[in-house]
């Protein structure tokens, strides 16, 4: 029995040894706050269209050319950025026949003597 008390007893030293007596450290933790998306209110495709129709009418008469590559008018540089919400990824014949039709309303629209000719 003495044995078994020392062996508990030491056991107990040791444990006792282990401990550090007090709080163990705590990390900083970072939080990281993440803004929630507001909800962007989408235009109709014929506002839009209308809104690119202006941005044409205003920006066409610096323009030295009017001709359009029908497949490519995204990536052209004159294209105004309200049009560029008349791209249809699915469909991209239907975004590049609104383009057209927007801007050859914003032509006629267009403060410039070849818009009447």
């Amino acid at each position: 029995m003495r044995r078994t008390t020392i062996l508990l007893a030491t056991a107990c030293l040791a444990l006792a040894g282990c401990s550090s007596g007090g709080e163990p450290e705590k990390e900083p933790v970072t939080v990281t706050a993440t803004p929630t998306p507001t909800a962007t209110p989408s235009l109709s495709q014929a506002e839009t269209m209308r809104q690119c129709s202006v941005a044409v009418s205003e920006e066409a008469p610096g323009w030295e050319d009017w001709n359009y590559n029908p497949g490519e008018w995204q990536d052209d540089p004159r294209t105004p950025p309200a049009c560029l919400g008349l791209v249809d990824e699915e469909i991209p014949s239907r975004g590049n026949r609104a383009f057209m039709e927007a801007l050859i309303e914003g032509l006629e629209m267009a403060d410039d003597p070849r818009a009447r000719s």
